[in-house]
């Protein structure tokens, strides 16, 4: 990583907000994590799941101000978390806004970047989720190397300029999401999956909270974790050739997939990927690009631990 910051613009990422005095009330029926917990100074994963549980979207939670949350999530997986919410806000005192021509997602990334930030904007973010909303805009801190930021052009260019900063790719803040285990709901992986296919309920992650009460999708997700057992968990792989979102994976030699895609990104010829597969592929040190071609996929780690979390 570069010795001066790095800004990331994220242009495949988009923020929802919901205002109102219902905000956190309505949202509370309808996402994985503790609408209550989401502050200005404090941000929370989340999913918002169809009634089977499955992940319309997944989304990282901000209190913008008293009475205003933003969701940001995948661009083009916003129109159908909009239109889901929707069906429901309209009994609440509340309302969604598309903030994808205000707000511009962007990644910071630099060796202790947290700590150089917060003499910028007078407030440290000395925890993962740790937040701040300022005039200079809304930083959340990923990491101690990454933290997310939404921002006007104009706040942007500003805190380009008062860092030092280099204008980086969005393939490098993905690269790094990839390595901190954070994967990510995309248009072609919508439905698909219960949260704990991504290791949303991984202490590190935080992104369900099983003691939060009913939402939609809940009783199914619920059930995984107390009375199921949970056969793909995701992993973090290095690959020989570059992965999309959804790709299925395959045990050599034979059809069945044992797993998908979750999310790739590619810097030269380095190509990391997140892939829910099975623990058993995993073990056996069979993760294949195509089950009848020698392309192994080779795990690397996770900077968290799945065992501790996961109910097998």
């Amino acid at each position: 990583m570069s010795a001066s910051p790095t800004l990331c613009p994220l242009t495949d990422f988009a923020l929802l907000t919901i205002e109102g005095p219902d905000c956190r009330k309505f949202l509370q029926g309808q996402v994985t994590c503790d609408s209550n917990e989401i502050t200005t100074e404090s941000s929370r994963l989340g999913a918002h799941c169809n009634p089977k549980g499955r992940m319309i979207s997944n989304f990282r939670a901000l209190g913008i101000a008293e009475n205003t949350l933003g969701l940001r999530c995948h661009r083009e997986v916003l129109p159908t978390l909009s239109q889901s919410l929707g069906k429901y806000i309209v009994f609440s005192k509340a309302d969604i806004t598309d903030q994808g021509n205000q707000l511009g997602i962007y990644g910071l990334l630099g060796e202790n970047i947290a700590e150089q930030l917060s003499g910028l904007i007078g407030s440290a973010l000395n925890q993962n989720n740790d937040a701040c909303v300022t005039d200079a805009g809304h930083f959340i801190r990923i990491s101690a190397t990454m933290v997310e930021c939404w921002l006007t052009p104009e706040q942007a260019e500003q805190l380009s300029t008062a860092l030092g900063c280099s204008s980086g790719e969005q393939s490098q803040w993905l690269m790094a999401a990839i390595g901190a285990g954070l994967g990510d709901v995309y248009p072609a992986t919508q439905n698909e999956w219960i949260p704990q296919v991504i290791n949303y309920q991984a202490e590190a992650i935080g992104g369900v909270n099983f003691q939060k009460g009913c939402y939609t999708g809940q009783e199914i997700v619920a059930r995984m974790q107390y009375r199921g057992k949970l056969k793909r968990h995701m992993y973090r792989f290095s690959s020989p050739e570059a992965v999309t979102p959804g790709q299925h994976l395959f045990s050599q030699g034979k059809a069945q997939s044992i797993g998908e895609v979750v999310m790739c990104s590619q810097i030269g010829d380095e190509i990391e990927c997140l892939a829910n597969v099975t623990t058993a592929a995993v073990e056996a040190n069979d993760v294949h690009l195509d089950a009848d071609k020698d392309q192994r996929l080779t795990l690397l780690p996770l900077p968290y631990e799945l065992t501790a979390a996961i109910n097998t």
